[in-house]
Formats: C-alpha cells, structure tokens, sequence
C-alpha cells in the first residue's frame, strides 16, 4: 500500500539525514504485491520496488507460506502435520526445480524434518531456524534444537540441504562446531540453566567424506558436546516408524539436484 511505501521513505531519509528530494541512495522495497498508488509512489521517491510475485512466481511464495504453516506445526502442534500436507509440499517443490528460491525450500524441508525427528523423539521446546548472539552485531543461526530435563540436555542439529552427489565441506563442519555450537551453548547458559549435555549433529542429504571427520577430529570441543556427522543414508536408518513416510518424502525432495534453465 502507499503508506507502507512513504513510512518506509521516512525511516531512509532520517536515517540518511536528508531532505524529501530524490534518495541519493538506492533504497529497495520488496512485497508480494504492490497496487498501483504504491507502485507510482515508490518510483516517484527513487525506489526500487520488487514485486515478489512476478520475481519468483506466486506459486513459489505460496510454497513458503505452507512451509510456515508447517514450521508452526512441528514447534507447537503434537500432531506433527499429516503426511498428506508434506505430500503436498513436497509436490510442489518438484515443480519448482527451476525457480530461484528452490535451494531456499529445500532448505526449510530439511529443517523442517530435524524438527519432525527430535518431536517425535520427545523432546521439547523445539525451534527451526533460532538467532543466537555470536560476536558484537553477529548471529549464527541454529537450524533445529530441542532439550530435555528442563533444560539441562540440548539436541541441536545444522542441516545441509545438498544434492545426493555434493560433498560436505570441511569448513562447513569446522564453522558448526568452533561458532555455532559456542556460540548455542553461551546463549542457553545465560536464558536457561548451565548446559550439561549437547548433542549437536551435522545432516546432510549429501557425502561425507574422510577429510570431514579428520576436521572434527582436530577440533578440542567443550566437555559437555557430543559431536556427530550424520548422512543421508543414516538419517533414513533412523526414522521413527510413525512418522517414516512423511520424513522420507522430505528426504528425497532435499535431496534432489536443483534444474538450471
């Protein structure tokens, strides 16, 4: 709407410190749709406003949507979602191999199902996708955590949503463990009760080879983390049986090279 476009334009221009003039920076305005007053009006002050719509396809921004319908699922509903809903998503991400945002997706199926794996395990307070504070105005983001015994216990997983084929990075293995995991633990301590366990685990629907764990191995992790490297292949031996079907529907559409046109 065109409020939305001139609350925006108030904001630059005082953090700029500048008149009402044209922007002498290049101010980016993104929504799934603009109508025509808005549209008229972003162009007018010197924005570029990005129909999200046109850019990446309704459909797409649609399958976002489900996904965080989903997401709400896993962290605050029992029921863990039906397999019907993930069938559908699932659907809908191979009809999107082509789109821009497919590595995104797949991103989140992943996600969402280490946070199918750890409800049905039974644990708690479970969250995709959480900001912790690393250094001064940086985060690492968590993919999937939940705890047990009031907190004391934390099972925090790092997925890496890759193609069948693509090796895990050493790199990737070394970031998780010498930031992330620090970094989760520092911030548990400090908003709940001192950390005594910590399962934290690297998936990847990808290979993992021998230099990954020679890099784990190099590493000196704190007492209280257990680290493990976990493939696809491992991550399908040990599904839960009642929840099997939905999570190795999400398994193969992760796991699925991306189209390139």
């Amino acid at each position: 709407m065109a409020s939305d476009v001139e609350s925006f334009s108030k904001r630059v221009h005082g953090v700029m410190g500048q008149s009402k003039n044209k922007l002498r920076v290049l101010g980016v305005i993104a929504a799934p749709e603009f109508d025509e007053v808005a549209w008229n009006e972003a162009r007018k002050i010197g924005l570029m406003a990005i129909n999200l719509r046109q850019l990446f396809g309704a459909f797409a921004l649609e399958t976002l949507c489900e996904f965080e319908s989903l997401f709400k699922g896993i962290t605050g509903n029992p029921n863990l979602g039906e397999d019907s809903d993930v069938e559908h998503l699932v659907q809908s991400l191979a009809l999107l191999k082509t789109n821009p945002l497919f590595n995104e997706l797949r991103g989140l199926a992943m996600e969402a199902l280490g946070g199918l794996v750890l409800r049905a395990e039974n644990y708690e307070n479970v969250h995709l996708a959480l900001d912790v504070p690393f250094k001064k105005d940086q985060t690492r983001d968590v993919d999937v955590l939940g705890s047990r015994r009031s907190y004391a216990e934390w099972r925090i997983i790092e997925c890496k949503a890759h193609s069948s084929t693509k090796r895990l990075d050493p790199s990737e293995v070394k970031k998780f463990y010498t930031e992330t995991v620090p970094a989760f633990i520092s911030w548990a301590n400090k908003k709940h009760v001192p950390v005594q366990k910590c399962s934290a685990e690297v998936w990847t629907t990808g290979k993992i080879d021998g230099d990954c764990h020679e890099a784990l191995a190099e590493l000196k992790l704190n007492e209280v983390i257990t680290p493990r490297l976990v493939d696809g292949k491992t991550i399908r031996d040990e599904l839960p049986g009642h929840i099997k079907k939905r999570c190795l529907m999400l398994l193969n559409a992760v796991s699925q090279d991306l189209v390139r046109v």
